[in-house]
């Protein structure tokens, strides 16, 4: 009982911490989700206004860290520490680009985000890349090239294969950069970016000019020719015609290396391209100084100072515009912290309404789970109280069941024992009248010379004597044949005398002659198999089949009652009984068995 009522206050608790599980659930539907979304559109805002240059970026970056880190949002995080590197590279301060990228690539390591692994190393390497350290700018983009493979991200990787022979030239390391740039062009096919296939001999053209090559050079730049004038790519012709200019006046085609320059100008000009001015600008000039064309070098002198005025207005107005974006932003901060003070006044009057609500959600779930318990206790009482009468039915019938075997038992054994002493008393009475008669019969046969009636008579006596040993000895055991069948259907006349149960008996031996021992071992066997059914199978139907099979005789025993499982079942007394009988006749049996399937027993004993 003590049990019992452990376990109900165990599910009392259990059940009282679900339920107010499940209130706090409804009560706060999809929280955790909805803060999540606001983060990582809170970091998408970020990248726009990176973009953008606008200083609220960062007032932005530090609440989408606040978030993630008190929501354990650790994706969210990450992505914020990845655009602080961001916005300190486009600030110009590496160090701590580098940092915050570092505290990005560990994060994503420690969730296994490999789609953001390759573009974070990508990102470290630029930053060593910007301050000249290319060894380990290359270190880190071949950390990258691993995780952009294992993506199948082709594209990311012909751009960062584009980037090492970028480094590994600035390095001074020209075969190992040609060696990288060949590689890279096996996966130009997996992917459609000419641009990036461009790159590539644009590369590769700057190794042929370092090593005075410079037919090569100039036939990888007019191959990027094309692919710019078909692709549209302005900003890459402008830097392609620089580049013929520079290997024509090294070539010493001054005349040449003009057209290729003003061809770089005007389409860089054309295009808005302020930062593609410059170059082509002082190269032209130097060309014609170099030619002696002193009127050409003023005019384009005075079009140079021109260019570094306005490139200075443009820095002027963009401070300015700076200077602006400040004072927004802090306008902007002081608003935000208003209303946050003002939002936080009403959190509080909504937290103290919350706190209401709760305590009476709490007291509701509180009278649930009381009347819950008291259902639970009445239920289980009452399966308590059906369990005790089910037990008790249980021994009504087992009692039943065992006094039912032993009357079966007590009939067998008194069929036994009143065969014996009938047996007995034909025997050694009637027998020994017998044997009486016939010596009293031999003495008149002496005296009367053994006439016709007395042989006769004689031969009759002798003819009874011969009977009623023959009874005696089929009533006192079951040695022969005759006595083991007759012994068998008397055992099974009692067992289906019960109505309870009924025996089928298929005796297949006919006139085999058995001795004595044999016959009492068979019939203790069926005998033994019989009231083990029926004390424990509960069966409807007993079949006994023997039969002679390659001079072994084949015993079939099966039942319908409730089997047992033989691999994990010890064997009874009744049945260990049964396998020393069996094996004292040098015999083999069998037992198969299943649950609800009932019993068959396979014995078969060597007959000679």
């Amino acid at each position: 009982m003590q049990i019992l009522l452990s376990k109900q206050v165990f599910r009392i608790g259990l059940t009282l911490q679900i339920l107010m599980s499940v209130g706090f659930v409804f009560s706060q539907p999809s929280a955790q989700k909805q803060i999540r979304n606001q983060i990582d559109l809170l970091n998408k805002r970020v990248v726009e206004k990176i973009k953008n240059q606008d200083d609220s970026s960062k007032l932005l970056l530090n609440k989408s860290i606040y978030l993630s880190k008190k929501n354990n949002y650790l994706k969210g995080l990450a992505k914020a520490y990845k655009n602080y590197g961001v916005y300190y590279s486009k600030d110009g301060n590496l160090e701590f680009s580098q940092h915050y990228y570092f505290k990005a690539l560990r994060i994503y390591e420690s969730i296994g985000n490999e789609d953001e692994i390759g573009p974070c190393y990508n990102n470290i390497a630029n930053g060593f890349s910007r301050v000249g350290d290319f060894d380990k700018s290359v270190q880190y983009y071949k950390l990258a090239l691993k995780y952009h493979v294992k993506n199948k991200k082709y594209n990311k990787y012909t751009e960062t294969c584009n980037n090492i022979a970028i480094d590994l030239i600035q390095a001074n390391k020209l075969d190992e950069a040609k060696r990288q740039i060949e590689h890279g062009l096996k996966y130009t096919d997996s992917v459609n970016e000419p641009i990036n296939y461009a790159n590539f001999f644009s590369n590769l053209a700057i190794i042929y000019f370092e090593e005075n090559e410079f037919e090569k050079g100039v036939s990888c730049l007019n191959r990027i020719l094309k692919i710019y004038e078909r692709e549209n790519f302005q900003s890459g012709l402008t830097a392609t015609y620089y580049h013929l200019g520079l290997f024509s006046a090294e070539n010493n085609k001054p005349k040449e290396a003009l057209l290729y320059y003003r061809s770089s100008y005007e389409i860089a000009k054309a295009n808005h391209l302020d930062g593609n001015l410059r170059g082509p600008l002082e190269s032209i000039m130097l060309i014609h100084n170099h030619m002696g064309n002193q009127d050409s070098v003023f005019h384009y002198y005075l079009e140079l100072m021109k260019l570094d005025e306005e490139t200075q207005k443009k820095r002027s107005e963009a401070n300015i515009h700076e200077i602006e974006i400040k004072f927004q932003t802090e306008k902007k901060e002081q608003q935000l912290i208003l209303e946050k003070e003002k939002r936080a006044r009403l959190e509080a009057i909504a937290n103290s309404n919350g706190k209401t609500i709760t305590i009476l959600v709490i007291f509701i779930l509180f009278l649930i789970v009381v009347f819950l318990s008291i259902w639970l206790y009445q239920k289980q009482k009452q399966q308590l109280i059906a369990l005790k009468l089910s037990q008790k039915n249980d021994e009504i019938e087992k009692m039943i069941n065992e006094q039912r075997v032993k009357i079966v038992e007590s009939q067998l054994n008194g069929e036994v024992i009143e065969r014996q002493r009938v047996a007995s008393e034909l025997h050694d009475r009637v027998g020994g009248l017998l044997a009486t008669l016939n010596l009293q019969v031999e003495v008149l046969s002496e005296k009367l010379h053994e006439q016709n009636e007395v042989k006769k008579l004689k031969k009759l006596i002798k003819t009874t004597i011969q009977e009623v040993r023959q009874i005696s000895h089929n009533l006192d055991g079951v040695g022969e044949a005759n006595g083991l069948e007759y012994s068998l259907k008397q055992l099974q006349e009692g067992i289906s005398s019960s109505q309870k149960i009924e025996m089928h008996l298929y005796y297949e031996l006919g006139n085999l002659n058995l001795n004595n021992r044999l016959g009492s071992e068979l019939f203790s066997i069926v005998q033994e198999l019989t009231t083990n059914t029926l004390k424990h199978a509960r069966a409807k139907n007993i079949t006994v089949q023997l039969s002679l099979l390659d001079d072994k005789i084949n015993l079939i025993f099966e039942d319908d009652g409730d089997g047992f499982n033989v691999l994990t079942t010890n064997l009874g007394i009744g049945l260990k009984n049964i396998e020393k009988r069996v094996e004292k006749l040098d015999g083999t049996f069998i037992i198969d068995s299943s649950s609800k399937r009932g019993t068959t027993l396979i014995a078969n004993i060597p007959f000679e």
